[in-house]
């Protein structure tokens, strides 16, 4: 983790964004990272952090920038090429790590442990182990089966949960936070160093801003677990022209134009979805015809689904161009199902973190 901050003439310090290159070598010379992973922007300071391919007693940090800019400023042209070299067995003797060990088992079965906290110059690090209790996962399982899921369907069900905390300080103000996608203060980043396909433990790595204040407390407000949809549409005579509306659970989708396309060198039914939506998820449709036949969905091109923030900025605008491989002729009656979709759980666990000694 780097930080940085832009002098001004005038002697002020911004957060300005930098437009470039910016990688890290070793001492020889051989990069151990080809561009940052992560950018966030502070009030005064930018963070840029770095996953370094292999470790290394001194890394160079290079910065060849061709403008600086800002929101309340014009870009600034130029050539700035900076190195900036780093003792990494000094940045790890000044970063101090401390076990926390405390677990909590929140809504539907599902298990936290705050492992351990790392405080360093440049940031602060919250390790939070995650896993299914074994009656919770045996009761997915089940759900996974009872709705004939696919591959698909067990990742989603088992592992696309989320979780949003925040973290206080003596005076109960709120001092990082993590909400939803991107309701976030003062988090650099956040993301998982496991990911098994079946369940199983996840690590998340929780990184934030230096706060330099006292007895920190790290509150958990909830989680958003993925779970089995019970939304059907009817798309009885939904040919070519058409469409059909249906709210469910705070989300509303529409489904028009179900016909035959020529997708690459096969024909096959495709059908274009809309919506507007709480958070973003993976929305996997099927459809079932009158003889109780499933065909599944896929998302032929990454132009297919787009989610966008509304202006409103409370939903999100979902798009997706659905085809149906399997399906090769349009005869008779269909229904749309909705797979599976995201729900809150509130929750309260909160727990003192450890000082820096």
């Amino acid at each position: 983790m780097l930080s940085y901050y832009v002098e001004r003439e005038d002697g002020t310090r911004s957060a300005d964004y930098l437009h470039g290159k910016m990688y890290v070598t070793d001492a020889q010379g051989q990069k151990l990272a080809e561009w940052p992973y992560r950018f966030y922007k502070g009030d005064e300071y930018g963070y840029y952090q770095f996953v370094l391919s292999k470790a290394a007693e001194q890394a160079i940090v290079h910065f060849e920038i061709s403008a600086i800019s800002s929101v309340n400023h014009p870009a600034k042209q130029g050539k700035w090429h900076v190195t900036v070299p780093v003792d990494m067995q000094k940045a790890m003797a000044a970063t101090k790590q401390l076990p926390i060990g405390q677990q909590f088992t929140a809504e539907k079965g599902l298990s936290f442990d705050l492992v351990k906290i790392s405080y360093s110059p440049s940031a602060i690090r919250l390790t939070i182990g995650t896993d299914w209790k074994k009656e919770a996962e045996t009761r997915i399982q089940n759900l996974i089966r009872q709705m004939k899921g696919t591959n698909d369907d067990r990742k989603l069900l088992l592992g696309n949960y989320a979780f949003s905390y925040r973290i206080l300080d003596q005076a109960g103000n709120v001092v990082v936070q993590k909400e939803g996608v991107d309701d976030w203060l003062n988090v650099i980043s956040s993301y998982s160093t496991t990911d098994p396909v079946d369940g199983g433990r996840k690590e998340f790595q929780e990184t934030f801003v230096p706060i330099h204040r006292e007895n920190l407390r790290f509150v958990l407000d909830g989680l958003t677990i993925v779970e089995p949809a019970d939304l059907q549409m009817s798309l009885s005579g939904l040919l070519k022209q058409g469409s059909v509306t249906q709210e469910y659970e705070g989300d509303t989708f529409t489904a028009a134009h179900l016909q035959m396309k020529q997708v690459g060198k096969d024909r096959m039914a495709t059908l274009e979805i809309t919506g507007k939506i709480k958070e973003p998820h993976v929305y996997q449709w099927r459809l079932v015809d009158s003889q109780g036949r499933v065909y599944e969905s896929v998302i032929q091109h990454q132009e297919d689904e787009e989610i966008s923030r509304l202006n409103d900025n409370k939903l999100w605008e979902l798009r997706q161009t659905l085809s149906f491989p399997d399906l090769n002729n349009l005869s008779g009656t269909y229904t749309l199902q909705l797979k599976s979709i995201p729900r809150w759980y509130p929750t309260h666990w909160e727990v003192s973190l450890p000082k820096i000694p």
